[in-house]
């Protein structure tokens, strides 16, 4: 009896299951392994989950993908706080759209954790920007003794802040600074307690399984 032969389907997929895929394939050919272009290092570092994870719609799997990559962060507790606090600092600076680049750049010259410093941005977000700026307003009004009233049309965008003149925006920029500033140095040391706190919990249970493994 004839077996019936089934036509083999390509994946549509191009992105490797790991990022030695390329290099093997290459070393496969005979060839030399080909150096990842700078974007395709950024799409993995941004989504790094193989495509067969990809092509699931489980957003849930993807979710705590991501929160058991955030919680094995490698790096000493200072260096990650101090990406937090710069994150932070940032996030203060009515930035729309920006804050995270720009709490990206600040890290690297500050030698802090970029993926902290991202993650410290969204301290402010769209349901916190009215309290922010309005406290962040009223601290660089009480400092400059400035007679300006906080207009919460300027959460609309850049260009409406620009528009509010440069006393209004000097008065918030200082606020900003002021604020920015303090919140940035209490949560480095928040950050860097969470961060010792966490470690050694997790050092307790890695210790307690192992000790219940061996009386198994």
């Amino acid at each position: 009896m004839n077996q019936l032969s089934y036509p083999k389907v390509k994946p549509q997929c191009d992105k490797p299951l790991d990022e030695n895929h390329d290099s093997r394939r290459d070393s496969v050919q005979g060839s030399a392994p080909r150096e990842r272009s700078r974007w395709e290092r950024f799409k993995d570092w941004v989504n790094p989950l193989p495509c067969s994870l990809e092509r699931r719609p489980d957003w849930k799997r993807r979710l705590r993908y991501f929160y058991y990559r955030f919680l094995r962060i490698k790096g000493s507790p200072q260096y990650l706080a101090r990406g937090l606090a710069i994150g932070v600092f940032a996030g203060f600076f009515p930035l729309f759209g920006l804050q995270t680049l720009i709490g990206i750049g600040l890290a690297i010259p500050c030698r802090g954790h970029k993926l902290m410093a991202a993650a410290g941005t969204w301290v402010s977000n769209p349901l916190t920007y009215g309290p922010i700026f309005w406290l962040n307003f009223e601290v660089g009004q009480w400092v400059l003794g400035s007679g300006e009233v906080f207009a919460s049309e300027f959460l609309e965008s850049a260009s409406a802040l620009l528009l509010l003149g440069t006393e209004f925006v000097t008065t918030l920029l200082v606020g900003c600074t002021i604020v920015g500033t303090i919140a940035a140095s209490a949560s480095y040391f928040i950050g860097l307690w969470a961060i010792g706190q966490f470690r050694q919990a997790r050092r307790g249970d890695r210790h307690r399984k192992s000790i219940e493994g061996r009386h198994l």
